[in-house]
């Protein structure tokens, strides 16, 4: 870890942080194909796990991050001819979050020694849902939230 950056565990929940709001996921259409092993993806923040069945998900600006399975049928509708649980094209659903703006660096520590995410300034943590928490790129962000409130 870099000295002085700060590495918060998923337990850190985002409620009650200064500046923090709640956004809603634009309706987007990726494409996704699923892990048939265990492996990890390079995302834009970092390495994460994946294990056979996990959603491998392509989004707005080609980058890649894997959905656990349960968590995807629960964010992600197939577009027809496309069958849930298969490759192909699926639509996520206008799921609330909670997020905030990074003013500094952070890493991410994710459960079960998934992975650590890295974001920068101007990055944004996401949480999902209790201790479900990522980083997003403010880029990514930009394109796939909108403010909710």
């Amino acid at each position: 870890m870099t000295p002085g950056i700060r590495t918060p565990t998923c337990r850190h929940l985002v409620d009650g942080i200064d500046g923090v709001k709640r956004y809603r996921k634009r309706i987007i259409e990726v494409d996704v194909r699923f892990a048939e092993q265990s492996g990890s993806v390079t995302t834009l923040e970092g390495e994460v796990a994946c294990a056979p069945g996990d959603a491998l998900v392509t989004g707005t600006k080609d980058e890649i991050w894997p959905v656990t399975h349960a968590a995807f049928k629960q964010k992600y509708d197939a577009v027809p001819p496309t069958v849930m649980g298969k490759p192909g094209h699926y639509r996520t659903r206008a799921t609330l979050v909670l997020a905030v703006q990074l003013t500094g660096p952070l890493h991410l520590a994710l459960p079960s020694g998934k992975g650590i995410l890295s974001g920068d300034k101007g990055d944004w943590i996401v949480q999902y849902a209790p201790r479900d928490q990522g980083i997003v790129n403010s880029a990514i962000f930009e394109a796939t939230y909108e403010v909710a409130d």
